[in-house]
Order: structure tokens, then C-alpha cells, then sequence
């Protein structure tokens, strides 16, 4: 009977302990963002002609459409879902930021839909041919990991088609931003 005491007691103190170490770790896993994308402008090469000026990419229109059907979400009828348009007008200084683009941005998230659950139109008013990018086909993937205490995100695969192209856009670290340069 003693020795049982004893073995519950040393169990129960040894719970405690641990359960102390958890609970006076503050960790930042800086995977808030981890699936998202980030769009950003080629503004280096305005001069050849595939690159943009500030003043092209001032004004950004960007369309969300449902997909009928990806591996996480099945559509009812995407003839009847109208798509989402968005205006993102920026300061000329603002310009070289990405813009993010993710479930929740600059859209209001709709449901359990993910960002891979929609394909993506950019559009750019304020060039001369009135540009546009198709963002199709995201393959957006991660799994969590954990050390002791602390279980994080890490995305391990962000792929998508843009325009038709592929494009890899996986940080080898898992939660750097990688973005989605745009182009000519």
C-alpha cells in the first residue's frame, strides 16, 4: 500500500513539474501566415518592359471565385456562388509591399473554405493593356510539429499555376515569406 502511495505521489509530482516547464514558455511560432500567399509587383525591371511602374500597380483588383471542388471542400453549386471583388488602392510608396493574399485577406473568410478553395484573378486597371494573372491550381500543404512543450505549424508545400505556369513558392524553412512575383 505504501509503495503505491509513493508511486501515484512521484507520478503525480513528476506531472507537475513537467506541466510547470509547459506553462512558463512564451513561444512565437510565427505561423499565423504560414499558408498565405504574398503577391508582390516586379518593379526592378520596369525599364526592359517586364516590369512594372508604381503607378501600374497603385490600383490592384483582385476576384475570388469557389473552385467546384478541391480536396478539402466540394462546392453545392458554384454556378450560384457570385464571385468576390476587392480594390486594393495603395499609396505609390506602398507599392514594393506584397499584398497579402490568404482565407481571411483582403477578403472575409466565407465558412471552413481555405485559400486553396479558390482561384484568383488580378487584375491591373491602370495599365495600358489592362493586364491580368490567373491564380489557379493552389496546393497549399503543412502539418505540425512539436518539441517538448510547444507545437507549431510549418507549411511544407505552397504550389499554385499562375497565368498556366508553375510556380514554387515553398520556404525551406516553413514560415518565411516566399512571394508570388508578377510580371510582364
Amino acid at each position: 500500500m505504501t509503495s503505491r502511495l509513493t508511486s501515484t505521489f512521484l507520478v503525480l509530482l513528476l506531472m507537475l513539474l513537467v506541466a510547470a516547464c509547459c506553462g512558463n514558455s512564451a513561444v512565437d511560432c510565427q505561423d499565423a501566415h504560414a499558408d498565405s500567399l504574398y503577391l508582390r509587383f516586379n518593379l526592378q525591371d520596369s525599364t526592359s518592359g517586364q516590369g512594372f511602374r508604381a503607378h501600374e500597380v497603385d490600383s490592384v483588383v483582385v476576384i475570388r471565385k469557389t473552385r467546384p471542388k478541391t480536396a478539402t471542400y466540394t462546392s453545392p453549386d458554384t454556378a450560384r456562388v457570385p464571385p468576390d471583388t476587392v480594390r486594393i488602392v495603395r499609396l505609390p510608396s506602398a507599392v514594393g509591399e506584397a499584398i497579402l493574399l490568404e482565407h481571411a485577406a483582403p477578403f472575409v473568410r466565407k465558412g471552413t473554405r481555405r485559400l486553396p478553395d479558390y482561384t484568383y484573378t488580378i487584375l491591373l486597371p491602370n495599365t495600358t493593356q489592362k493586364l491580368r494573372f490567373e491564380l489557379t491550381e493552389l496546393d497549399i500543404a503543412g502539418d505540425f510539429e512539436a518539441d517538448g512543450c510547444v507545437t507549431c505549424y510549418r507549411n511544407r508545400k505552397k504550389k499554385l499555376l499562375v497565368n498556366g505556369v508553375a510556380r514554387d513558392v515553398t520556404s525551406s524553412d516553413g514560415h518565411t515569406e516566399v512571394p508570388v512575383v508578377l510580371s510582364r
